[in-house]
């Protein structure tokens, strides 16, 4: 029944390849049809193994889920603005790896759209093994798209030896209750501690949309890193609490609007009192002197006022941060800011102004663009002239593509933050912000520049099963001190290396990197060379600043109503 199923869905979608299209001019709409299709679809056929793998594991997207996100309906006007923004956010999902919808001729006198998106790969599993007990090390399981509703939910174990194990649980209904809101919930326990978090939201898609709106409420206790000594490296732990609920209205039409809107926050951070180290063997009680009077406890209720400025176009390319999937890259500016005022309210003791701004700027043809990327925020207690708090991170870079089956990424991150309150460092061996081949580095600092380049080239589709390609890269960067306790300045570090990327199904924006990388000038203590496997999605619209730059900001911002996807 299952192998009928696709045959009349690939018979169906060859028809209404072969009918001509018709542009989008106002046409009423007589009917829309969704052509859903499992990964690899085609190139499966050459390989019986993977075919029947990937149909025993995969639930297709259900028509439903796609329908939702469509800003077009049946009887309504063909609106071309409408039609390009609803392929857009359809590629956005990230359980979708690509999505097109064409205009055919209706049988009524109208028109009939024809929608067709193509799986990610939905399954999720991985692990890993040691030659000494216990064997099994870490696993990792779950879907990216249960039972075809948008839905992901993932489970992952690691062992910690002297330490709890590291438990993860993690959900995102990408439509939940039927309509275009994410729900997403995480609990984590690890060794540090605690992280549990849940969110609701109606991000602002499309410059169609009329408004959105957030609710957030969060727990955490971590511990943030700083000098390594000889026994171990010396931590300081914390806690926060945070809730936040607020939303936007857009004012004017698409293309050149404004947007506006209001926001209730309440957050805590209570630092501990005395800092410990971690050793091979647990913690330790440390007497540090260094944290006396530098981090201090917060309380702070506020009402925020949202106000921002859009005036962005979508550039559909192909090929630029994935080997040949289709993002869109905004063209034009964006800007984002919150303005807070404390409240007596929730029992907090704060009485400051929070200001809080998020930039973005685009420009370029479908072979060479560049993007800037800046987020800061600061508060200022009243009665005092002084700001604290202040966190800031940008990212600017350019994509060009001399040939179609190559890329080049060039990148500069900048991160640094002065007098922030809650603890925290910056590093060059984090993963997600650091530099490659300095993974095991150790010192620490309060500001961190870096230069990335990437020379990306697509060598070809095997079977027609996945995209295959691979880099050359360089890195180069250093820390500052700023005022984190113990923080250095270090010499400039630089880094090469090489890649394997792979991207499953094909056109998939989801890549595998294998990166292997070599420190230049080796950091001390550090590796003599790394290797590192990650699959992740680095085509989205807004870049997420590093998680140690991200552990100082506030954490009841609502960034995230401006910065979807």
């Amino acid at each position: 029944m299952r192998l009928r199923q696709l045959a009349l869905l690939s018979l169906a979608s060859t028809a209404g390849a072969q009918a001509a299209t018709l542009p989008c001019r106002g046409q009423r709409i007589d009917s829309i049809v969704v052509f859903a299709e499992a990964p690899t679809v085609v190139g499966v056929r050459r390989v019986p193994v993977i075919g029947t793998f990937i149909r025993e594991t995969h639930a297709t997207t259900r028509p439903e889920i796609v329908r939702g996100y469509l800003l077009l309906g049946v009887g309504d006007r063909c609106d071309p603005l409408r039609l390009s923004e609803s392929e857009r956010i359809l590629r956005a999902q990230p359980f979708l790896a690509d999505a097109s919808i064409d205009v055919l001729p209706g049988d009524r006198g109208g028109v009939r759209l024809e929608v067709r998106t193509i799986d990610e790969f939905s399954l999720v599993l991985s692990g890993s093994l040691s030659d000494e007990p216990p064997s099994v090390r870490s696993a990792r399981t779950g879907s990216g798209n249960l039972s075809g509703l948008g839905i992901s939910t993932t489970a992952a174990w690691r062992h910690r030896p002297w330490y709890d194990d590291r438990i993860e649980l993690r959900i995102a209904d990408y439509q939940f209750a039927g309509r275009p809101n994410i729900l997403s919930m995480s609990l984590v326990r690890d060794q540090f501690g605690r992280d549990d978090r849940a969110e609701l939201t109606l991000p602002f898609r499309t410059d169609v949309q009329r408004f959105a709106w957030r609710t957030l409420v969060g727990e955490s206790r971590t511990r943030a890193p700083f000098a390594q000594r000889d026994s171990g490296r010396l931590v300081l732990g914390y806690s926060r609490e945070y809730a936040e609920a607020g939303g936007i209205i857009r004012v004017g039409p698409p293309g050149q609007l404004s947007l506006f809107g209001l926001a209730i926050s309440n957050e805590r951070a209570f630092p501990d009192s005395a800092a410990e180290l971690v050793t091979s063997t647990g913690f330790i009680a440390d007497t540090a002197a260094a944290f006396t009077g530098r981090f201090a406890e917060l309380k702070a209720a506020r009402i925020n006022a949202l106000m921002g400025i859009r005036g962005l176009r979508f550039m559909r390319v192909r090929g630029f941060d994935a080997l040949r999937g289709t993002q869109d890259i905004p063209i034009g500016l964006q800007l984002g800011t919150l303005v807070g005022r404390s409240l007596n309210a929730f029992g907090a003791k704060s009485n400051d102004v929070f200001v809080s701004s998020d930039i973005y700027v685009g420009a370029g043809v479908p072979r060479l663009t560049y993007q800037l990327q800046f987020h800061g925020e600061g508060r200022r207690p009243r009665g005092i002239r002084e700001w604290d708090n202040l966190v800031g991170s940008a990212r600017i870079t350019r994509h060009s593509r001399p040939t179609d089956w190559r890329t080049r990424i060039m990148t500069v991150e900048w991160s640094g933050t002065s007098r922030a309150l809650v603890p925290h460092s910056l590093s060059l061996g984090i993963a997600d912000g650091g530099m490659r081949g300095f993974r095991d580095a150790t010192a620490i600092g309060g500001r961190r520049a870096i230069f990335r380049f990437d020379e990306q080239v697509y060598a070809g589709s095997p079977f027609n099963y996945a995209d295959f390609g691979f880099s050359l890269f360089s890195d180069v960067g250093r820390l500052w001190d700023g005022d984190v306790p113990y923080g250095t300045t270090t010499p400039m570090r630089w880094s090469v290396g090489a890649s394997l990327l792979l991207a499953v199904p094909v056109r998939s924006t989801q890549m595998w990197r294998l990166e292997f990388a070599v420190p230049v000038n080796r950091a001390e203590g550090g590796d003599s060379w790394e290797l590192r496997l990650s699959r992740r999605d680095i085509t989205s619209f807004f870049w997420r600043p590093p998680t140690d730059v991200a552990n100082a900001r506030s954490r009841a911002v609502p960034a995230s109503i401006y910065n979807w996807p």
